[in-house]
Parts: structure tokens; sequence; C-alpha cells
């Protein structure tokens, strides 16, 4: 097969160079003039070169995205790489919520390594997710609620010893907690409602001291809730609609100074109610028990 006119008569380098000032937007459905341009504009070379011509300086807080911060999501892997790399080498925080973002969590953000705090709820963002981000180790913030997940928690989220925030809620994650959450010591706020998780409930969890809000409804949690009471700053509890155990621990729960909002119906809990009404219960906001064996 004869040479085509683009590899017979101009260097990659000049072709790259040419197609290097076109917006990102297009450059990329020019690869299916021929191969060779395909090949030449498939590299992490002609990304950079690319990328540098279009994208705005390296920040330290993306808020408002651009288009360009848009249509990253889109985007090959080695365009991803660069952007990374170019855009959000210093950035701490990075919040694209409610964009109706498409794809997959990008491995690429494994090259952020100043992130904070990563928001990107509230999309169509698919796949599981990538053990890169469980090597950002200065990650307080971490939100992917509200998208198509799937897979199950990386056991690595261990790693994470600076976070406060994990919401990962309205997916379809499945499998059982990790047991490592408890070495997220900082954790405040865990959000896991409305999954496919099963299993029982780590006691790790119930370990974490400065836990404020425990989301786990609508999963397929099983076990008892043995440990609870260890959960001295606790606000809200949400364990309904689960297939939970074993005796209600009355005694754990009216020990929880701080709790405001309890959510234990739907379950096979069982045990028997109180004949006078707790004192304990009063000063709740919002309770249930409906839905279990209590007698």
């Amino acid at each position: 097969m004869a040479p085509s006119f683009f590899q017979a008569k101009v260097c990659p380098e000049v072709i790259q160079l040419i197609f290097s000032f076109i917006h990102p937007s297009q450059a990329l459905s020019y690869k299916r003039l021929c191969r060779c341009i395909h090949r030449y504009l498939s590299s992490k070379q002609f990304a950079r070169l690319n990328l540098v011509n279009f994208l705005p300086l390296s920040i330290r807080s993306v808020d408002e995205p651009t288009d360009l911060d848009i249509e990253f999501w889109r985007w090959p892997e080695p365009y991803q790489s660069v952007y990374c790399k170019l855009r959000l080498n210093a950035t701490h925080n990075l919040k694209i919520s409610a964009r109706s973002v498409q794809g997959v969590v990008p491995r690429a953000l494994k090259f952020c390594a100043t992130l904070t705090s990563l928001h990107l709820d509230r999309n169509c963002l698919q796949g599981t997710i990538p053990l890169e981000l469980c090597n950002l180790s200065n990650l307080s913030f971490l939100n992917l609620s509200h998208n198509k997940l799937h897979g199950s928690i990386p056991s690595d989220i261990g790693n994470l010893r600076h976070l406060k925030m994990l919401a990962l809620d309205d997916n379809n994650i499945s499998g059982s907690i990790p047991t490592q959450l408890g070495q997220c010591t900082e954790l405040w706020h865990l959000a896991l409602n409305n999954n496919r998780l099963d299993g029982p409930i780590p006691p790790e969890i119930f370990a974490l001291k400065k836990l404020i809000n425990l989301g786990l409804n609508n999963n397929q949690l099983c076990g008892c809730i043995r440990g609870i009471g260890s959960l001295h700053r606790i606000q809200y509890i949400g364990l309904a609609n689960n297939s939970l155990r074993g005796n209600l621990p009355w005694s754990e729960l009216e020990a929880l100074e701080h709790l405001s909002i309890l959510y234990l119906n739907d379950n096979c809990l069982s045990g028997r109610m109180p004949r006078e009404f707790p004192a304990w219960l009063r000063r709740l906001q919002s309770w249930s028990f409906a839905g279990n064996y209590l007698i």
C-alpha cells in the first residue's frame, strides 16, 4: 500500500504542530483522516502541544468549571494526563457537580497530588472507583454521590488518613464495607445510602470517634449493630431498609447524647419495646423503628 501524502511529504512534528493550534474540542476529530494522523494525534506529545495553547494556567481551585474542564471527561487518557499535570497540578479543590458529566472517573487524577477536596456528585459517571484516588494522601473531602458507579469500595480507601467526608450514596456499589475505613480516623461524614452493599457493618465503623453522620440506608447489610454506643459524637444514624438482625441495643442508643435523628426501620431487629416511652427518644428530632420484630 502506498504511503499517504502525510507520511510521504510531512514529518510528524510538523503535523502535530499544525494541528496543535486547533481547539481541543475539534482537534481530536481529525484523527479520522487517516491512520498516520490518528497515530500522530494520539500521543502525549501532541496532547501537551495542543493543550498548552488553550489551557489557562494551573489554579488552586476549580469551583466554576470552564468548557475545557467539562470536556476533559470525554478525552482519551493522554489528554487527561496532560490536563491534570498542566491545569490541576497545584489544585486543592476540584468541584464539577451537577454538570451531566459522562464517562468514568479518570485514573489521571492521580497526578493531582495537592487535592484536598474532590466533588464529582450528581453526574452520570460510570465504571468503578479507581484505585488511584486512594493514593491522594491529602484528600479530606470525596464526594462521588448520585452517579452510576458500580463495583466495590477499594480497601485502599484506608490510605486516606485525612479523609473527613466520604459520600458514595446513590450509586450501584456492591460488596462489603471495607474494614480499612476504620483507618480514616478523621472521618465525620460517611454516606453510603442507596447502594447494594452487603455483609455486616464492620465494628471498625463504630470505632470512628469523630463520626457525626452515618448513612447506610437502603442496602443489603446484615448482622447485628453491637458497638454503636461508641459513637459519642454521632448526630445522625440511618440504617433503615437493610437486613440487620439481633436485639435492638437500647442501652447503647441511650448513651448517645448528641443523637438527634435515628432510622432503624425496615430491618429484622427484635426485642421488647420499653413499657414507658424513653426520655432519650423524646429529645430526638426524628426516629423510626417500624418494620421490625419488636414487641
